[in-house]
């Protein structure tokens, strides 16, 4: 076959994108739906199996069966396109990958295996090769060229199906082919992909479920329900591999125009020259904020940059008060949140107070993080101790998360260079001439916190405020909110106030309170405690924080 072929009067072939012992896979165009495909050819009987089973697992986690076609008395499967790398690749050309990301990778997988096993399927070659990565993390399993019904198979001893390195004892010992052998597969699998990583320290959480994976007992290894949690609770324990995007040039314009290079955190970025405007690099990020309590975030961003992705509506007046919320169509009903935030002090995100990655920043810093599941972030570093936030949000997890939010980065960086951002009205009455710190004093926190040593770090405008106690255990963070309270929570009433307690609305280690400050325009203070405290005691805590503040309120 050559590039151009037309298959079945539809699929144009383009290029072949891979082959090995299972067929060869090309790149095609579906000439009637105009959309990239991936057409594969190889063995029948195994092609025809591949589409059955396939076409009864539609999950998001599992590259999709569109089609079966013929031409000239040979089968072709037809599958969903998806510019990736496999995990082999990436260890080829990249080396080992991050803990965290090896454990996101595992956790859908685990989803994928899930749909599967729930469908009484077997996949029965987990590998590296099999398992595809995009460049913003979605993690996909390909080939069910030998995946079965697990009920009905024996792997049998003369012949063994699947990939040495990879395949369970009991497979190995002419044993059925059971779930568990894809879970040992899946631990193989991770295992390979974070070659070299210690035991101990940052690796500890992601090595000991991979333990757990390849016990050789197959009546011990999790199932992959568990496994998806274990992968899930292991991402979220692991830190972030953050990288920085730092532009060499002379002066503040020039940055714009400058190629934006990646540099790991943990190295020396390039030196940048000191602006030539006059303004001292320390004084350049307060002029250009100006008062923090009356500053328009919306101006930090340049919306037609999302042009391409679909259309944009604002929604200025919701989210917190030093944010920018913005909501682009994607396709269908799929919609994607962009929440873009001037923030100093604690990062209501990682619930932390982040160390700014340079000492003395003379102009601003882009710094990418790696996908966190629904969520992508690219975060803007600027002089004075600012920096600009912007998270792009999605439950189903498109492909484009990352660079929807990579997309707003040069806005950011064009109102830098203009000047002072623009001014908005404070309207009367407003939760927004209050000082979140000023809700709970020290002595009000002692009782719940059961010490007197606790540190208190303000955020911008003064609209959120961090408390911890040594070694941040407990630790309570107070935001005010433009948005709707929580509506799965436990409803009471507190000093004529509205409270929504949530006992795991912020996660397992968090319990989380909503105040409803006012109805119209909705305005609402929320209080998340994080702990490591039992749930009960987490909630009492914040319970009593509730009722202290709500009953300052009066």
């Amino acid at each position: 076959m050559q590039p151009g072929t037309v298959i079945a009067n539809r699929y144009r072939l383009e290029r072949v994108v891979g082959a090995g012992g299972m067929g060869v896979v090309w790149q095609a165009t579906d000439l009637e739906l105009r959309r990239e495909v991936a057409l594969k050819v190889g063995e029948s009987e195994q092609l025809r199996r591949e589409a059955r089973i396939g076409a009864g697992l539609q999950h998001p986690n599992v590259i999709a069966v569109h089609d079966v076609a013929e031409q000239d008395g040979q089968r072709w499967l037809v599958q969903e396109y998806l510019p990736s790398r496999s995990l082999a690749e990436i260890l080829r050309e990249d080396g080992p990958v991050p803990a965290r990301t090896a454990a996101g990778i595992g956790a859908q997988i685990a989803d994928a295996l899930v749909a599967m096993h729930e469908r009484n399927m077997v996949h029965r070659d987990i590998t590296p090769a099999n398992v595809l990565v995009t460049a913003e993390g979605v993690a996909k399993l390909t080939d069910l060229g030998i995946a079965s019904w697990s009920q009905v198979t024996r792997t049998g001893s003369a012949q063994v199906a699947g990939t040495d390195g990879f395949l369970a004892p009991e497979v190995l010992a002419g044993g059925f082919a059971t779930p568990a052998i894809d879970l040992y597969a899946l631990g193989a699998t991770l295992t390979a992909a974070t070659e070299g990583l210690p035991p101990t320290g940052a690796g500890r959480a992601l090595t000991k479920v991979l333990a757990a994976l390849t016990n050789p007992d197959p009546q011990l290894r999790p199932a992959a329900v568990r496994a998806r949690e274990l992968f899930r609770k292991a991402a979220a324990d692991l830190p972030r591999r953050r990288k920085l995007l730092v532009t060499a040039s002379v002066g503040l314009v020039a940055v714009t125009a400058a190629v934006i290079a990646l540099v790991p955190v943990w190295e020396t970025p390039p030196q940048t020259a000191t602006p030539t405007t006059g303004v001292s690099p320390v004084a350049a990020g307060p002029a250009f904020v100006g008062d923090p309590r009356t500053v328009e975030a919306c101006g930090l961003i340049d919306p037609r940059e999302l042009d391409r992705y679909g259309p944009t509506r604002y929604a200025a007046e919701r989210g917190s008060f030093n944010a920018c919320l913005l909501h682009t169509k994607l396709r269908g009903n799929l919609e994607v949140d962009l929440y873009v935030r001037l923030e100093t002090g604690p990062d209501v995100d990682s619930f932390e107070v982040p160390q700014h990655p340079l000492a003395a920043a003379t102009e601003p810093l882009p710094v990418r993080e790696d996908r966190d599941g629904d969520q992508c972030r690219r975060i803007v570093h600027l002089p004075g101790g600012y920096r600009v936030v912007i998270s792009a949000w999605q439950n189903e997890r498109p492909p484009e998360l990352c660079a929807l939010a990579e997309a707003l980065v040069p806005g950011v960086l064009s109102a830098y260079h203009r000047g002072p951002l623009p001014r908005r009205v404070t309207q009367p009455g407003s939760l927004s001439a209050l000082s979140a710190c000023d809700l709970l004093t020290g002595e009000q926190l002692s009782g719940p916190f059961g010490t007197k040593q606790i540190t208190r770090k303000p955020g911008l405008g003064g609209w959120s405020c961090f408390w911890t106690a040594p070694n941040a255990d407990p630790a309570v963070l107070v935001n005010f909110y433009r948005t709707d309270p929580p509506e799965d929570g436990q409803v009471q009433t507190i000093a004529g106030r509205e409270v929504v307690l949530l006992p795991a609305g912020a996660g397992d280690d968090k319990c989380l309170a909503s105040i409803t400050y006012r109805r119209d325009p909705i305005e609402r203070i929320e209080i998340i405690w994080r702990g490591t405290q039992p749930s009960a005691q987490r909630c009492a805590g914040v319970t009593t924080l509730a009722t202290t503040i709500a009953e300052g309120l009066r």
